[in-house]
C-alpha cells in the first residue's frame, strides 16, 4: 500500500469507529482461544500499524510480522519485517491470526497452507476478510486488494488444507444496507467524476460514536450465534493432523 494509507491508518486505528469495534469483537474472540493460557505463542500476520497486536499482547506471547517497511516504522507494536513465513518452523505457533490481510495476497491458498505447517497441533488460525465482490469500491483498489469473499468459498479454502472450522460468520451486518446504499451512489457518482472520497475520514464524534455502538453491539451476538450476511467476514478453524 502507499505510504500515505499506513500514514492515514496510524492515525485513525484508535479513533475510528470501525477500527475500534472490530478490535473488541477480536478481543473476544481471541481471548476464548487463549483460554487463560498466557504462555500461548500468536504469530500476528500481516500486523499493520500493531493495535491489534497490542491488545492481543495482554493475554498471550505475541509476534507481530508484516512485509511493509512502513508497517514497522509507524507500528505502536514491535514488527518484525519479513517477505514471507518460511522463516518460521513448523508447528511453532498455538495461534496465527491474520485480520484482513488474505486479499491483500496474491495466492491466499499458499498463505493458508503456511498457515497450517507453521501451526502446532491442534493449533487455531482467525481470520477476518471483506465480504462480497458487489462491494468492490474505489477503497479497495487503493489498499491494493485482489479480491473479496464468499463465506462458503472462504471456508472451503480453509478446508482443503485439512483445518476443522469452528466458526464462520459475515459481520458489520446491522450497517450493511447504509453501506450497500453508500457503494451504489460511489458507482453512480464515479460515472460522472473521478475525485475519491477518503474511506479513513473520521466523522465528528457524535457519528462516530452511534457508528461504534452499533457496530460493537454485534460482538454479543457473535458470541454463541452468527450472522447470515455483512460486509466482512471472520472465521476460526482448528489445525487437524491429516
Amino acid at each position: 500500500m502507499d505510504i500515505s494509507v499506513y500514514e492515514k491508518f496510524s492515525e485513525v486505528a484508535g479513533k475510528m469507529w470501525w477500527f475500534r469495534a472490530r478490535r473488541n469483537i477480536i478481543e473476544q474472540i481471541i481471548k476464548e482461544l487463549i483460554g487463560g493460557d498466557s504462555s500461548k505463542k500468536i504469530l500476528d500476520f500481516g500486523a499493520g500499524v500493531g493495535v491489534v497486536s497490542k491488545m492481543m499482547a495482554n493475554y498471550a506471547d505475541v509476534i507481530a510480522v508484516d512485509n511493509s517497511p512502513e508497517s514497522v516504522r509507524l507500528s505502536s507494536y514491535p514488527i518484525q519485517l519479513i517477505s514471507d513465513l518460511k522463516c518460521f518452523d513448523d508447528n511453532s505457533f498455538d495461534i496465527v491470526t491474520a485480520f484482513d490481510v488474505l486479499e491483500h495476497c496474491l495466492d491466499d491458498e499458499e498463505i493458508i497452507k503456511e498457515f497450517w505447517r507453521i501451526l502446532k497441533p491442534g493449533g487455531f488460525v482467525f481470520v477476518a476478510v471483506p465480504a462480497y465482490q458487489f462491494l468492490w469500491r474505489e477503497y479497495d483498489t487503493l489498499v491494493h486488494h485482489y479480491r473479496r469473499y464468499l463465506k462458503g468459498e472462504l471456508s472451503n479454502k480453509f478446508k482443503k488444507y485439512s483445518f476443522l472450522i469452528l466458526k464462520s460468520s459475515y459481520y458489520n451486518t446491522l450497517l450493511f444496507p447504509l453501506l450497500v446504499v453508500n457503494v451504489t451512489y460511489e458507482k453512480i457518482r464515479n460515472l460522472f467524476t473521478k475525485k475519491q472520497r477518503n474511506e479513513l475520514e473520521l466523522y465528528g464524534y457524535i457519528t462516530n460514536e452511534m457508528l461504534f455502538k452499533i457496530f460493537n453491539a454485534e460482538k454479543y451476538w457473535l458470541k454463541k450465534h452468527n450472522f447470515p450476511y455483512g460486509s466482512s467476514i471472520l472465521l476460526t478453524a482448528r489445525k487437524i493432523m491429516k
